[in-house]
């Protein structure tokens, strides 16, 4: 069921699981202003939500080729300053407070792949092909695509990927850690749904803390670090929950979180 939907982007739900379409196939997905400005919209509606996990994939047979360089139909190419006012999405959708997989199914370029590097998890399939592609167009970078590529791959691969932009395909994305999983193309979206219902099943404050607990681990030093995530197991362990996840455990089942 479509619970959102503006031009050239939707957002269904189903249960605890939200998805963010791009549906510009035509386009390859590739972003005009009223999609960066609906994924700043739905990436607020997302974050309110008590949705678990939340997956981000492209319409059709792309992720997200980048900007829509060469005309859009009927509409104006955006330029530089147009999508200034939307290079802080990278950032909204690294710090949701719900786990978010990028499907990642063809072209996977640009802002493109730093809205795919801002998720938790990249799952690919095997015909998926990526770039950064910032410098061959004369520009350095946006929606936060160095800092995440820095966080996932290491400052090597990142100054490689960067500086000596190319495509490269799925099985080197893994080889490299960018992606975890490599899927065939008719596999893809249905592994990761899979994965998003594995997430879900999980106890909701639990899976929220643990996101929390990613994100500061980016952000502090150890001590601080471990004084917040100790207040926050603490907290949980003082739930009915835990009795629940700890009897479940010893019985050999899966636990039945609210």
């Amino acid at each position: 069921m479509i619970t959102a939907a503006q031009p050239d982007i939707a957002l269904t739900r189903s249960g605890a699981i939200a998805t963010i379409r791009f549906n510009r196939p035509h386009r390859r997905n590739a972003l005009t202003i009223p999609l960066l400005s609906g994924l700043r919209d739905l990436l607020e509606t997302v974050g309110a939500s008590d949705a678990r996990v939340l997956i981000v994939r492209g319409e059709g047979n792309d992720f997200c080729v980048g900007a829509d360089l060469n005309g859009t139909d009927e509409r104006p190419t955006p330029s530089f300053d147009d999508l200034a006012r939307f290079y802080d999405t990278g950032r909204m959708l690294h710090e949701l407070p719900q786990i978010s997989i990028a499907a990642i199914d063809g072209g996977c370029a640009g802002p493109g792949l730093a809205w795919a590097s801002a998720c938790d998890f990249r799952f690919a399939s095997a015909r998926a092909v990526f770039n950064t592609a910032f410098l061959n167009v004369g520009v350095s970078g946006e929606m936060g695509l160095t800092w995440s590529l820095t966080k996932i791959v290491g400052p090597a691969w990142a100054r490689e990927l960067l500086l000596f932009p190319g495509k490269f395909d799925a099985a080197a994305a893994h080889r490299m850690g960018l992606v975890t999983r490599v899927f065939a193309a008719d596999r893809l979206h249905a592994e990761a749904i899979s994965a998003a219902e594995l997430l879900a099943r999980h106890y909701g404050p639990a899976l929220r803390a643990a996101k929390e607990n990613l994100l500061a681990a980016e952000r502090l030093g150890l001590a601080d670090f471990i004084a917040i995530e100790g207040a926050r197991h603490a907290r949980l362990a003082a739930e009915p929950a835990r009795l629940e996840g700890f009897r479940a455990f010893a019985e050999k089942r899966s636990p039945q979180f609210d």
